[in-house]
């Protein structure tokens, strides 16, 4: 993943182009982002002034790096959302016709079941959930605290998994492993 949606469009491409110059030789897959996903703030304000990903600037963007896949900002935010994300499936659409490369969604916890599917059903191809993660875990650190640590490691693992089975399985991808 080589994330620079934060600079301009032009210095975007050129360090997405960078990495993509090492990494493919080597063997490497390079996904990129374009418009900028935020992190933890309060989703209404963020929403304010968000920087949904372009279309048109996708199809440049993905034509000139040659990156592997594209994180696309459609509504969505790294971390916890103060409120439910609103997010733009027409945004999906357009950059689905425009581009070639697998779509990305980072930024997905919090997304309601619907939404996901709605994203997949659009061309969403990968979706990232750290965050949703993160807080099972959490759950099992609290439930767990007062207990010897191979038992709390033990619990944070398997809270961890059935969370991941979880959205494997929504996701539509169980099963389908190599």
């Amino acid at each position: 993943m080589r994330d620079a949606s934060a600079f301009d469009f032009e210095e975007n491409i050129r360090l997405t182009k960078e990495a993509v110059d090492f990494f493919h030789p080597l063997g490497i897959p390079v996904e990129a982002e374009l418009g900028h996903v935020g992190n933890e703030t309060v989703y209404e304000e963020a929403l304010a002034g968000y920087h949904y990903t372009d279309p048109d600037q996708a199809a440049e963007f993905v034509e000139r790096t040659g990156c592997d896949s594209l994180a696309v900002a459609i509504g969505n935010q790294h971390g916890v959302y103060t409120s439910e994300p609103q997010l733009n499936f027409e945004v999906v659409k357009r950059v689905r016709d425009a581009v070639s490369v697998p779509l990305v969604l980072h930024g997905a916890s919090g997304s309601s079941d619907a939404d996901i599917k709605t994203a997949i059903s659009l061309g969403i191809a990968k979706i990232n959930i750290h965050t949703e993660l993160c807080q099972a875990a959490m759950v099992a650190v609290k439930e767990n605290q007062d207990q010897p640590f191979l038992h709390l490691e033990r619990e944070v693992r398997k809270a961890v998994k059935e969370r991941a089975l979880e959205k494997i399985e929504l996701f539509g991808s169980d099963g389908k492993a190599e």
